[in-house]
């Protein structure tokens, strides 16, 4: 502080007013660009956390679904056997009926008539609804015949029925759904 010393006191003068000045400006702009510097980088920080928790979670998850993926190919095979072959809904609705027919008449059932097949299409599947009336004179038939029909190749489903009585039979309704997959040749045609 020699320096200073020598200086007269005009300049002294001079010098404290710059470098009140000097402060004046770092406090105005200095400080709050620090705080930016300070919030952008604790900005990306916490982006590289957010990244660094969404790679490790789809590792972790990159596990589960490699298992999934052998889960499936390893029932696959059984799966071929419960879905029906083809894409054509009328050829599957006349399968489906063949099949409940030969299950029904197992166990008494008289399938009586056979309404129009419904299909629907979606995520490469096709789903064929097949509405059947029925009669049977022993209501204890039903149970086991449901049973058939659930572990029957390929598999079918029961999504809707009603049963009523009538003297001494019953009557109903029923609607039974099959399953085939989609070919993957008309899915990119259309």
């Amino acid at each position: 502080m020699k320096w200073y010393n020598k200086l007269s006191r005009r300049e002294q003068n001079i010098m404290k007013v710059a470098a009140l000045v000097a402060i004046l400006f770092l406090l105005s702009q200095g400080v709050p660009g620090l705080r930016q510097y300070y919030s952008e980088g604790q900005r990306e920080i916490s982006q590289l956390r957010d990244a660094i928790a969404r790679e490790t979670r789809l590792i972790e998850e990159t596990d589960r679904w490699l298992g999934r993926q052998q889960e499936l190919n390893t029932i696959r095979p059984t799966m071929d056997d419960q879905i029906f072959s083809g894409d054509n809904a009328p050829l599957i609705a006349a399968a489906i009926q063949r099949q409940v027919r030969e299950i029904a008449s197992e166990y008494g059932i008289n399938i009586t008539a056979n309404r129009l097949a419904e299909a629907e299409q979606g995520a490469g599947w096709l789903r064929v609804n097949q509405g059947l009336s029925f009669s049977l004179t022993d209501q204890n038939a039903l149970l086991p015949f449901f049973e058939a029909l659930e572990a029957g190749s390929p598999y079918l489903g029961v999504s809707a029925f009603s049963l009523r009585r009538t003297r001494n039979q019953y009557t109903g309704e029923m609607t039974v759904v099959g399953f085939s997959p989609m070919d993957n040749m008309d899915e990119e045609q259309s």
